[in-house]
């Protein structure tokens, strides 16, 4: 179902690809003029495929509650694609929360890292921002920076890209999206009706 149009936008992007990476291959040769000119063109090539709202907010958002939702033993059923073998943690570290997930998808392994951090602004608000990181057998080549929008159900979204390594991975991680995103209809439904089931426990109408 997503094959046809992932196929292709792998396609663009390997086209993309050689010349992208002899640019980038010796940095110490590249000017600062040179470096902001790749920086913007990665940029540009992961907004215009799709690859940064994939991964945030797409797949952050999805996989952010995991490392409590895997103690579940419904858990596999609260998971909007086909992921095996998952492992997910949260942990404090200084200021920063990390949360880190691992999984197999189309036989091979991926997995995110999150690090998630508050400033204080001088106004005495705050500002919440982050890096996510894309993982492939353990090798990031996808990394942003993340910024929380305002407003009580704020996304976690992509500002900037600091990683990226063009590869197959990004056909799997276009399609991730995706069945995360049809997904999301049938998860409120099953949300709505374990919630229903939960309260019913308690009521006695006889």
């Amino acid at each position: 179902m997503f094959g046809t149009a992932a196929d292709r936008l792998a396609a663009a992007l390997a086209a993309y690809e050689r010349d992208f990476a002899s640019r980038i291959k010796d940095l110490t040769n590249v000017d600062a003029e040179s470096a902001r000119a790749i920086v913007r063109e990665a940029n540009t090539i992961v907004r215009e495929s799709g690859l940064g709202t994939a991964l945030a907010p797409t797949l952050i958002e999805h996989v952010k509650h995991w490392p409590t939702w895997c103690k579940r033993d419904d858990f596999q059923d609260w998971v909007g694609f086909p992921a095996t073998s998952i492992y997910a943690t949260a942990e404090k570290r200084d200021k920063e929360e990390v949360l880190g997930a691992l999984f197999t998808y189309n036989n091979e392994r991926y997995g995110i890292r999150f690090c998630e951090g508050t400033t204080s602004l001088p106004d005495g608000t705050a500002d919440h921002g982050g890096k996510v990181d894309f993982l492939w057998n353990g090798d990031a080549v996808l990394g942003v920076s993340v910024f929380l929008e305002s407003g009580e159900f704020g996304k976690w979204c992509w500002r900037d890209v600091h990683i990226f390594k063009v590869g197959e991975w990004a056909k799997d991680l276009l399609e991730i999206a995706a069945h995360i995103k049809k997904d999301e209809g049938s998860a409120i439904r099953r949300r709505s009706e374990h919630d229903a089931i939960e309260r019913a426990k308690n009521i006695r109408l006889r």
